[in-house]
């Protein structure tokens, strides 16, 4: 199996939520005024700064009415800025902090990669809490540094609405401590940007944080990580896992999109809280390297607990693009017994487990059983999957016949999977290999269905298995898998509807 990562580009850049990256990054003013840091000196004395220092330039910006932003003029690349005993001002204004304006720094070129040249480190020593913290009226566009050694998180940002974050390195700098958290975007900040679109000079790497590489619990949300690696190396191969991924925790309508996210010790990416409602997490590599190697994380690729709901992962409810790849030691999307509802769950690429796990699971880990008309509760209403009885592969078609079982008078989604092989019951994912329609169930929760899709691509034969979803979003588990049949169908001809 492979994976091209310009491939999840050209599909994000198509997607409907760039444009929204893009207002805001475009709506933020250009900055007015400019001071310069000269000296990695630091004296950890905010009322009376070392003049020409990191720590005297935030002062400075802050007591500007005007936008600011702040160079970098030392000599030497790279200049460790070891901080003294006390952390740097919060950013309390607008603020632009531009590490590439040091000489010898260049941006990062390709996606999937990270090749910049950081000229500017900020050194927390093991005993700062942050290295760069947004409060009050503060807005931070931070660009083109390296942060280590921070307790708290690298960069937290507490206030502002379209903060940027972007072509950083956040961890993983040699012979440095690490970070706990990457980054943070907590309390009233809300549409921060951590990364970028269409520009692989926007690209943060965020590497060997013992907490997670990127933390949002805002309240008011909308906050973009975008194509970022997190957990891979520079190299897009090499593993340097932070603990997890990426934490969402009651924060609302956030959005993960294009990143690589592989490597970490626990989920790829963990959504949590009742707050937390509307995540879309689409064309991500969650577990794969860029070169299409397997880079597990930890446990699951996607965990959904604790109330959180109405996710996308992959599709939209009607869609068959920005699909994420997902490969995991655990499920590679698991919504445990305290997930909420309507987490779609669709159209995603290679979704499958190393060691256990199923490609989606719902409560408790492992195959959840059928029940009649559908009657439990849990996460996503434990809605029944769809039984594969045959699947037939002809020169013309696919036929695909099957049967749902599950509440009355309701037409659902049916998501199909392909996998080489093996064995019997729950099938893998590794292909999505289209979409058709259970048709309405009948009265009794019925429906017996035929699906006719295009001839599968694959050269060998292998098995089918499918999701299905509520028009609400409730996705079920990946249900038992048939054997593709190779021939002319007995019973039925290419020339019938389904």
């Amino acid at each position: 199996m492979t994976f091209s990562f310009p491939r999840l580009l050209a599909a994000a850049l198509a997607a409907v939520v760039i444009p929204a990256v893009a207002e805001v990054a475009d709506a933020v003013p250009q900055a007015a005024d400019t001071f310069t840091v000269t000296t990695p000196a630091d004296n950890a004395n905010n009322a009376a700064p070392t003049v020409g220092s990191l720590r005297w330039a935030i002062q400075q910006a802050n007591a500007n009415s005007n936008l600011t932003t702040i160079n970098f003029s030392m000599p030497g690349c790279p200049v460790v800025m070891s901080l003294g005993g006390a952390v740097l001002p919060d950013v309390t204004s607008s603020v632009t902090i531009d590490g590439y304006s040091a000489a010898g720094s260049s941006a990062n070129t390709t996606f999937g990669l990270f090749n910049a040249t950081l000229c500017v480190l900020l050194n927390g020593n093991g005993s700062l809490a942050n290295g760069l913290h947004t409060s009050g009226n503060g807005r931070l566009d931070v660009s083109g540094l390296g942060f280590a050694g921070f307790t708290d998180a690298a960069i937290r940002l507490d206030s502002g609405n379209g903060n940027v974050v972007s072509g950083n390195q956040i961890g993983g700098i040699i012979l440095l401590a690490q970070n706990k958290d990457g980054v943070r975007v907590s309390a009233t900040a809300m549409n921060s940007i951590i990364g970028g679109d269409a520009n692989p000079g926007r690209v943060n790497l965020i590497v060997g944080n013992t907490g997670a590489g990127v933390s949002v619990d805002s309240a008011g949300g909308g906050n973009f990580v975008d194509h970022d690696l997190i957990g891979i190396g520079p190299d897009g191969v090499a593993v340097n896992g932070n603990n997890v991924g990426v934490y969402i925790f009651n924060s609302p309508a956030n959005y993960v999109l294009s990143c690589l996210i592989a490597g970490n010790a626990t989920q790829g990416v963990l959504i949590a809280g009742p707050s937390t409602v509307g995540t879309t997490l689409q064309n991500n590599a969650i577990g794969q390297t860029n070169t299409g190697g397997n880079a597990a994380n930890g446990t699951e690729g996607v965990q959904i607990t604790f109330g959180a709901a109405a996710s996308t992962i992959g599709a939209t409810q009607t869609g068959v693009i920005d699909g994420n790849t997902i490969y995991a030691n655990g499920a590679a999307v698991w919504l445990t017994s305290t997930a909420g509802q309507q987490n779609r769950v669709l159209a995603n690429q290679e979704m499958y487990s190393a060691i256990l796990g199923l490609p989606v699971d719902l409560g408790a880990a492992g195959p959840t059983a059928n029940d009649a008309l559908d009657a439990d509760a849990g996460p996503n209403g434990l809605q029944n999957y769809p039984v594969m009885l045959h699947a037939y592969r002809t020169l013309s078609a696919e036929w695909i016949e099957g049967t749902l079982d599950t509440v009355a008078g309701e037409e659902f989604r049916l998501d199909l999977y392909w996998s080489p092989c093996c064995g019997s019951g729950r099938g893998n994912a590794t292909y999505f290999a289209g979409i058709g329609s259970s048709g309405t169930t009948d009265v009794a929760g019925h429906a017996h269905f035929w699906i006719r899709t295009p001839p599968f691509p694959y050269p060998s034969v292998g098995r089918l298995s499918a999701t299905a979803t509520r028009t609400n979003g409730d996705t079920s588990e990946t249900g038992d898998a048939a054997a593709e049949i190779v021939g002319d169908m007995i019973f039925r001809d290419d020339f019938e509807s389904p």
